[in-house]
């Protein structure tokens, strides 16, 4: 494990990529223009998005200091950190049910 300074520094840093990586996909898919429904899920959901990317990669050992990893390893367990928290961050949205309009 990384020292509490570094593993500090390392999670401030990772939730500013993962919340700016989400906000530019859905620039991209949205062509600039997101609507506000999506926008409004999004905002109410972002800690749980976070949250779920944060236990992702400390469930694959990302933020262990590496001895002698490849980097097709570390790739690996990137991807597998992705999986993990699209799942979790799935199970919050519908849980949650954010953005979602009442009936």
């Amino acid at each position: 494990m990384l020292p509490f300074s570094s593993l500090v520094i390392f999670l401030i840093f990772d939730a500013i990529i993962i919340n700016c990586g989400v906000l530019l996909a859905f620039y991209i898919k949205f062509f600039g223009d997101i609507p506000a429904y999506n926008l409004n899920g999004y905002e109410s959901l972002y800690y749980f998005i976070t949250l779920s990317y944060f236990i992702g990669i400390f469930i694959t050992g990302l933020y262990q200091i590496p001895a002698h990893h490849s980097y097709f390893s570390i790739i690996k367990k990137s991807a597998k950190a992705a999986i993990v928290a699209t799942l979790l961050s799935m199970m919050f949205g519908y849980i949650f049910r954010a953005g979602r309009a009442a009936s």
